[in-house]
């Protein structure tokens, strides 16, 4: 498989598993110790600090639609951060949300992007590992 369409099958299918295709261009939240997720690549809020960093930029560049103010925004950047579930935010702040979202596709899909780099190089990580040990580790593993 050649890089590009390595890189292409993973996407399709870390976006499958992560959002089953739906719109990527809203929110989620998911269980356990995420937060507030976005994008084809679920980009965490609460664990991710990149992902954080360009939360709060969409909201800023998208504020003159959203109708949300420079307090509200770092209110909302605060509970996600800390993990905040859906319940945690006002209806009309996840409108907002979503509403920053679709005016900021490009810079969702370069959140997305990023952290598709992230996913391949660990699997890139993966095959070298493998090329350079064929035969394994050495080491058996009892079920």
């Amino acid at each position: 498989m050649t890089p590009e369409a390595l890189r292409v099958w993973i996407k399709a299918f870390v976006t499958q598993m992560e959002t089953s295709y739906r719109n990527p261009y809203q929110y989620s939240f998911s269980t356990g110790d995420s937060g507030l997720s976005y994008g084809a690549m679920q980009n965490d809020v609460a664990v991710n600090t990149d992902a954080r960093i360009s939360f709060n930029n969409i909201l800023l560049q998208t504020k003159n639609r959203t109708g949300l103010t420079d307090d509200q925004i770092a209110s909302i950047v605060d509970r996600a951060r800390h993990g905040g579930k859906k319940n945690d935010f006002a209806q009309s702040e996840l409108d907002a949300i979503d509403s920053a979202f679709q005016n900021a596709k490009g810079l969702v899909d370069a959140r997305d992007e990023a952290q598709l780099n992230v996913v391949v190089g660990y699997v890139n990580q993966v095959i070298n590992s493998a090329a350079a040990n064929p035969n394994g580790s050495g080491h058996q593993i009892s079920i």
